[in-house]
């Protein structure tokens, strides 16, 4: 694609220019991680952010919740 199609076609999705576009719609790509930036210190800390850790955090607040 050229320049001017890009802006074009941004432009129809309402936006002023291709860059406007991508500097709105970059941050928001699935897929991409909500981890935070900083290293674990250790497995546990790890495991408290890793998304099947949260999945299993709330089941288990869940269970206790319903008392299952």
């Amino acid at each position: 694609m050229t320049p001017a199609q890009r802006d074009a076609m941004a432009r129809k999705l309402g936006y002023r220019s291709f860059d406007e576009y991508k500097a709105k719609t970059e941050r928001y790509k699935p897929g991409r991680s909500k981890i935070p930036e900083k290293e674990p210190r250790n497995i546990m800390e790890k495991i408290a952010i890793h998304p099947a850790g949260i999945l299993r955090r709330v089941a288990d607040k869940y269970k206790e919740a319903t008392g299952q």
